[in-house]
């Protein structure tokens, strides 16, 4: 996640995030991938995610390529892993602390300012626990669809014990209402102007 001298204000996440899937509803998919490849570098998620991106796109494509034909199915996929990409770029360059400041300022319980972080830690982890599963299995003489027919057993130990500890994490820090607002900083600023200038071609042309 993005610390503070490299975060996005929530606030400002999600009007990038709105206005990424306005644009890509419009036809306009080029504006969006263009600021939203090189923030998803740059919040580090973007190689970290990559086989969430690879699950996202490959299964589809071959779906759609039998369905509708290559061009159709490279156009769909394209724009959901566009939409995987304006996800990362704007929600997870979010400092987690300021979602918990966003909640409380939405009347909602801190805790729930969380639930995205969370998602993003929880989807690097699982890709850590999958690999270091396929490896232990391995180290054990176990090889293709035998190693994956074991899989699920490794796997849902490492999700129940995590999952305890979370919750037990959670129980025990009483997340109290913030005395901060998350501010805009030069990142905001950047990331306001491009939406504003390519909005504005955007209508022009």
């Amino acid at each position: 996640m993005g610390g503070p001298d490299r975060s996005l204000n929530p606030v400002m996440a999600l009007t990038l995030l709105l206005w990424g899937f306005t644009m890509i509803a419009l036809g306009e998919p080029l504006w969006p991938l263009i600021i939203a490849v090189p923030l998803a570098v740059y919040s580090k998620l973007l190689f970290a995610l990559l086989p969430a991106y690879a699950w996202l796109s490959i299964p589809p494509f071959l779906v759609l390529l039998v369905l509708y034909g290559f061009e159709a199915a490279l156009e769909t996929t394209f724009r959901v892993v566009l939409v995987a990409f304006i996800f990362t770029a704007s929600i997870g360059l979010v400092n987690p602390l300021d979602y918990v400041a966003l909640a409380s300022t939405l009347k909602l319980p801190p805790a729930a300012g969380l639930t995205i972080p969370l998602v993003f830690k929880l989807t690097l982890y699982m890709r850590y626990t999958v690999s270091e599963a396929i490896a232990a299995l391995t180290g054990r003489g176990f090889k293709g669809l035998k190693l994956y027919t074991k899989l699920p057993i490794p796997l849902t130990v490492h999700v129940i014990t995590s999952s305890t500890m979370l919750a037990e994490a959670l129980h025990q820090k009483k997340l109290s209402k913030p005395p901060w607002k998350p501010k805009l900083g030069p990142l905001d600023a950047a990331v306001a102007a491009y939406i504003l200038a390519a909005t504005l071609i955007t209508l022009i042309f």
